[in-house]
């Protein structure tokens, strides 16, 4: 099953770079940066830097990240 998720990080935490290995990690579909777009793509991966919306709150996987060691902890 696919899922929608965001990860907020801070620019420079290391979204793209782990991205595809997040994408396989969260079993989604694509990746998009989610200030590229003005609405969720479902079974997506949204990366952002900037901290979401309540109602995305409620939409999809949200997880919040302060840093690179953060992020790459998604992954074990």
């Amino acid at each position: 099953m696919e899922r929608t998720v965001v990860l907020v990080a801070p620019q420079g935490a290391g979204k793209s770079l782990l991205a595809s290995e997040l994408k396989k990690k969260f079993r989604c579909t694509e990746v998009v940066d989610f200030s590229d777009v003005d609405h969720l793509i479902p079974g997506a991966l949204h990366l952002a830097h900037e901290d979401v919306s309540v109602e995305t709150d409620a939409a999809a996987l949200v997880i919040r990240c302060r840093d690179r060691d953060a992020v790459e902890l998604l992954l074990n």
